[in-house]
């Protein structure tokens, strides 16, 4: 699951209260210097139960931070990455007066004022205003966390934690070592183990703790969360709703087992435990977005669509959000929507190269074609190795005109995706566009070999039929192209259109009437009608959709309309 980690957390930094002296002799420069609280000077720290975890806690006289992830220990340490990569950085914090904003490393942090567990709200005084914070942050193995935090009334204060793995392992297993039967210490170094790499292990030391104290909702996640990494999948399911049975209103659980079930295909659940998870704290963008998507995996666009524009609002620095609103409208067709979450999501996150793709493929779509080939230009390259950014490049292409780029673009994504339909489809009406009968079957054929009841495939090879004049066959196709899609409108046109070629009336008049069910304003479909109804002698019906042509403004070919009058005159108004 990308996005949030749900661990329990420990830890706090140093701290740097703005205003706060130094006891002697000042700067050199005979202004103040903030007093720096290191790990070569115990800070003073309460040890607090959040989930479960032990929590050292940094304070000033005005603010308590802790640092809930990633993993720290007492002495201004957390555990960095081997690499660099995006990690979620999340807190705890409350100052006396109420929080203004939170930074993380200078970058302003999401506030998640009704997020906090219950077990740990009571940790702060009646009168104080207590958040979490949390914000995404390329991470590198020798970054310093900085954590500012501002009160309402004027008051900041800075905590700080240095990269150094070693010194959290060797901390927190010192602190384990000394108090070897508390279930608190063994949740605490097994989330350190387990951040390690070590998974057996922390899993063997988190049923440890359980077993002495088997209340902790925090123990029974993080042994989900460890259980998942080794894909555990049926135990990680059965710890997360151990964890909801012990306290139902501990949102992390809840999230964590809706990914479960996401990946289980137990969709139905998984949408119950993000509706869960959003009735407890209705401001988690992750939530929303997440539902959202989900809501898309069961074609639900218009709910996915109003989750994620939620998850958006609540973060709107959050990329993701953004694109994922992009595709839910993509699948509404609402492009004019979709141009602007992908936009929107461009702004905040510019390497993105689908977010790119995502805003060419809306720009086609309303027309913009040179804006769209801008787009489709960004994305390919910050990233060419994807199939559908291509063949959607190659499709703006062949709207400018453009037809052999476009063949070529169509064949590159064939190359990275061989059994890639769409691709094979674009390309196959490149093809129809440059007279290339022949070379448009084959890549009907290919994918009909494929998905033998792909309807467009059989249209597509319909569509080079016509164009070779066999009339039988390519009806043959078009009907099936309408069997597998009834309301492709244009299927049961064509089909008409065949039959009446083969003067086969009675049968054109009958596609031609589906056409109109699927589509009732298909004007040119009314006048096809009338000309065959014309021929099977049901001259009222034809005068019937000779008056649907006049409503849509169709010219009328004169030879036909003296032919009908001949058989039957024209009824008054």
């Amino acid at each position: 699951m990308a996005g949030i980690t749900l661990r329990p957390g420990r830890g706090h930094g140093r701290s740097v209260a703005k205003g706060a002296m130094k006891p002697r002799g000042g700067a050199r420069d005979g202004r103040a210097r903030p007093m720096r609280t290191c790990h070569r000077r115990r800070p003073l720290f309460s040890v607090l139960w959040v989930a479960g975890v032990l929590l050292p806690a940094a304070r000033t006289s005005a603010l308590t931070v802790m640092l809930t992830r990633p993993p720290s220990d007492d002495a201004g340490h957390y555990m960095a990455p081997t690499t660099l990569g995006t990690e979620t950085v999340h807190g705890i914090a409350w100052p006396d007066e109420g929080i203004g904003s939170v930074r993380v490393n200078g970058v302003l942090a999401q506030l998640l004022r009704q997020h906090l567990q219950p077990s740990s709200r009571v940790l702060a005084p009646p009168e104080a205003t207590v958040v979490e914070f949390s914000l995404d942050v390329p991470l590198s193995p020798d970054m310093v966390l900085t954590v500012e935090v501002e009160g309402v009334g004027g008051r900041s204060t800075t905590a700080v934690w240095e990269p150094n793995s070693r010194a959290v392992a060797d901390g927190v297993q010192a602190l384990a070592a000394a108090s070897p039967d508390d279930p608190r210490a063994l949740v605490r170094l097994a989330d350190v183990v387990h951040a390690a790499g070590d998974r057996e292990r922390a899993v063997g030391l988190l049923r440890r703790a359980i077993d002495l104290d088997p209340t902790g909702p925090g123990a029974w996640t993080l042994l989900g969360s460890a259980l998942r990494a080794g894909l555990d999948h049926p135990g990680a399911v059965e710890a997360y709703q151990q964890a909801i049975r012990v306290d139902d209103a501990y949102v992390w659980p809840h999230f964590a087992v809706a990914a479960v079930y996401q990946h289980l295909a137990r969709l139905d659940e998984a949408v119950a435990e993000y509706r869960r998870c959003l009735e407890l704290y209705p401001d988690v963008p992750r939530a929303h977005t997440y539902l959202g998507n989900l809501l898309m995996r069961q074609d639900r666009f218009e709910a996915a669509a109003a989750e994620c524009r939620l998850g958006a609002e609540c973060d709107p620095n959050w990329g993701w959000a953004h694109f994922s609103l992009g595709l839910a409208l993509r699948r509404t067709e609402d492009w004019e929507g979709a141009a602007q979450a992908f936009a929107a999501g461009i702004a905040v996150e510019p390497t993105f190269a689908y977010g790119h793709v995502g805003l060419g493929e809306a720009l086609t779509n309303l027309g913009r074609v040179d804006e769209a080939l801008a787009g489709f230009r960004q994305g390919l390259a910050l990233d060419d190795g994807s199939a559908k950014s291509h063949t959607l490049y190659g499709v703006a292409l062949g709207m400018k005109g453009l037809h052999e780029e476009a063949v070529r673009e169509h064949e590159r994504a064939i190359a990275l995706s061989p059994d890639y339909v769409e691709a094979r489809l674009n390309l196959g009406s490149e093809f129809l566009m440059q007279l290339r009968s022949d070379e448009a079957k084959e890549q009907a054929l290919n994918v009909i070999a494929l998905e033998p009841e792909n309807a467009r495939a059989h249209h597509l090879l319909g569509d080079a039929l016509w164009d070779e004049e066999q009339f039988v066959e390519a009806a043959q196709e078009y009907a099936l192209a309408a069997q597998y899609d009834p309301e492709d409108a244009l299927s049961w046109y064509k089909l008409g259109k065949m039959r009446a070629a083969l003067k086969q009336f009675s049968k054109a008049a009958e596609a031609f009437r589906e056409a109109l069910r699927a589509q009732p304003d298909f004007a040119v479909a009314h006048l096809d009608l009338a000309s065959s109804l014309l021929e099977t002698g049901s001259h009222a019906e034809a005068w019937q959709h000779v008056a649907a042509c006049r409503e849509a403004q169709l010219d009328l070919d004169e030879d036909f309309l003296r032919r009908l009058r001949a058989e039957m005159p024209e009824p008054g108004p």
